[in-house]
């Protein structure tokens, strides 16, 4: 729309191609969470919370790195960030919840990016806590699709967080 706006472009000559995700390479994992965990010597019965990605202010990681002393649950968020993918994945096969706090400073970070992390967080069907920007509920555009939280706050991350463990159910419905 902006592109029509700014630059008088037709939007019939306008092409908007979403990233997308190779859906085996996640079908292979997102079953196997128990053995996954024990694979990387997560305990069974301790809540894990996991993101996947870039560890810089913008992607939201200062806001969860506060939101970890806000949580009920005795759980264990971690960042995996710098990993090899196969990796990666692999933590968030083990995760009970993921999360992608986006500040939205940016009108990169609003309106425009194609957040491969919400895409890849779907395909691995787990529940997702993320920032409510424009640009994201353009792939989540329901309340129904995963636990929506303002950007930058680090008390309402930790609440949805919290509300996402302690309604397992309910957050499993969102994630599938």
């Amino acid at each position: 729309k902006d592109i029509v706006e700014w630059f008088g472009v037709p939007a019939e000559h306008v092409l908007v191609a979403p990233n997308g995700v190779d859906f085996d390479e996640f079908n292979v994992l997102k079953g196997r969470k128990k053995e996954t965990r024990k694979e990387l010597g997560i305990e069974e019965n301790i809540s894990l919370v996991v993101y996947a990605g870039t560890d810089s202010k913008e992607y939201g990681t200062d806001i969860l790195r506060k939101a970890i002393a806000l949580l009920k649950h005795k759980a264990q968020i971690l960042i995996i960030s710098g990993r090899p993918r196969n990796v990666a994945l692999k933590y968030m096969a083990a995760a009970d919840v993921l999360v992608a706090p986006y500040l939205g400073e940016t009108e990169h970070f609003k309106k425009y990016m194609s957040p491969m992390k919400l895409r890849e967080y779907m395909a691995m069907e787990r529940p997702m806590v993320v920032s409510d920007l424009p640009s994201i509920r353009a792939y989540l555009p329901t309340q129904d699709l995963a636990y929506f939280t303002a950007a930058g706050d680090s008390q309402e991350l930790a609440r949805k967080i919290n509300e996402a463990l302690e309604h397992r159910e309910e957050a499993n419905i969102r994630a599938k």
